[in-house]
């Protein structure tokens, strides 16, 4: 992902500019597209999306993201302290673990976390994957209540991180968006740096997981053009 670290260098040399702020928008919607090549690669099946070349598409994979990173990491820190993600080699491939201490005295290695499934209450069986829907628009709403301020106006929020872009480049320059300070750069490296993280932790998997295929069907319901709320 050449691209998304050169977008994110060049950025820092332009703080409190317009084009700072621009560069960033371009490497996440560039993470944003990785991931969902990811997806696509693995054979799990998405929302056509206009192939990605929509801004408010870019945009939905960023949501989806987002929700997608909550849905399968958010969830250990309830019972797991100082998490994290480790990188290591094994043969030509890079093999993601979670890792966190529980307790004092005791750690947890989760080999896979894309075999995780949440239920709202109990499930009846445990393949009863239907239990995750309900979840998931949870999950949607607390995602865009907590990064955005709403929790039930998605595709207002879609059109209004698309037109970021144009709102970098015309109009008049003192109103022009900008990259206000560092703590916004910040922001962007890591959405870029989570995208990027799970589409690899999805591509270099052999397995298809009925969790992960649930997720995608439900956000592109909830991701529609259509008037919804979650």
């Amino acid at each position: 992902m050449d691209s998304v670290a050169e977008n994110i260098d060049q950025s820092k040399g332009l703080m409190e500019r317009p084009l700072g702020l621009f560069a960033c928008i371009t490497a996440e919607e560039e993470a944003a597209t990785f991931f969902f090549l990811c997806l696509k690669k693995r054979g799990y099946a998405l929302p056509r999306y206009d192939k990605l070349t929509s801004h408010q598409d870019k945009v939905r994979m960023v949501i989806w993201g987002i929700v997608f990173e909550k849905y399968y990491f958010n969830i250990f820190e309830s019972f797991l302290q100082d998490s994290c993600i480790r990188l290591s080699l094994k043969g030509r491939r890079v093999r993601l673990t979670l890792h966190g201490n529980l307790h004092e005295r005791y750690s947890v290695e989760i080999p896979n976390v894309l075999q995780s499934v949440h239920a709202d209450g109990k499930s009846k069986d445990k393949g009863d994957i239907d239990v995750e829907r309900p979840v998931i628009a949870r999950m949607l709403a607390a995602a865009l209540q907590e990064n955005f301020g709403e929790e039930n106006e998605t595709i207002r929020i879609i059109n209004q991180l698309a037109r970021r872009r144009n709102k970098c480049l015309y109009g008049d320059p003192r109103k022009k968006m900008l990259l206000k300070n560092e703590d916004l750069l910040i922001h962007y490296e890591n959405n870029c740096a989570a995208l990027i993280i799970m589409g690899y932790l999805v591509f270099q998997d052999d397995e298809k997981w009925p969790s992960v295929q649930v997720i995608c069907e439900e956000l592109g319901k909830l991701l529609a053009f259509e008037k919804r709320t979650v």
